[in-house]
């Protein structure tokens, strides 16, 4: 979990998102809206949903392209629960919350690194979905299975 994070009001552009997030080298910004968290810009909002279509970015205001509602956990919540919301949402961060207060964020590159057994289930998981295990000769999985 990477702690503490940046956050910029809903009315703020997408520039200044985007500015703010490379000059602190993050790849996401909170966005605020009368002193509560209501949703997150990522760098892959950026791409979809700027440039993509060709907004303005200086024009283009954070709540025009966040993402929301903005899902969180609890601090004390296991990462398997991070990584179950991760994979039901679809998303690639998580910002963690402690007393309603947003004290970090965690990503699917801190799931992964604290579960690198997952890595090698997923692999597994798409080498069956490839090869129907029903079939009379799995020579073909099991070899693959053991690289």
């Amino acid at each position: 979990m990477r702690k503490g994070v940046i956050a910029l009001k809903s009315t703020n552009s997408v520039y200044d998102a985007a500015r703010l997030m490379s000059d602190s080298e993050v790849g996401s910004v909170i966005v605020i809206k009368d002193n509560k968290a209501v949703g997150i810009v990522t760098e892959r909002d950026l791409v979809r949903k700027v440039i993509a279509k060709k907004k303005n970015p200086i024009k283009t205001k954070l709540n025009k392209i966040m993402s929301h509602p903005l899902r969180v956990i609890k601090i004390d919540a296991p990462i398997r629960d991070a990584a179950i919301a991760m994979r039901k949402y679809n998303i690639k961060k998580l910002p963690v919350m402690v007393k309603k207060k947003i004290i970090g964020m965690i990503t699917e590159t801190d799931v992964l690194r604290a579960y690198p057994s997952l890595v090698d289930l997923l692999i597994e998981e798409e080498i069956i979905k490839r090869y129907n295990p029903n079939l009379a000769d799995l020579s073909q999985y099991n070899a693959e299975i053991k690289k």
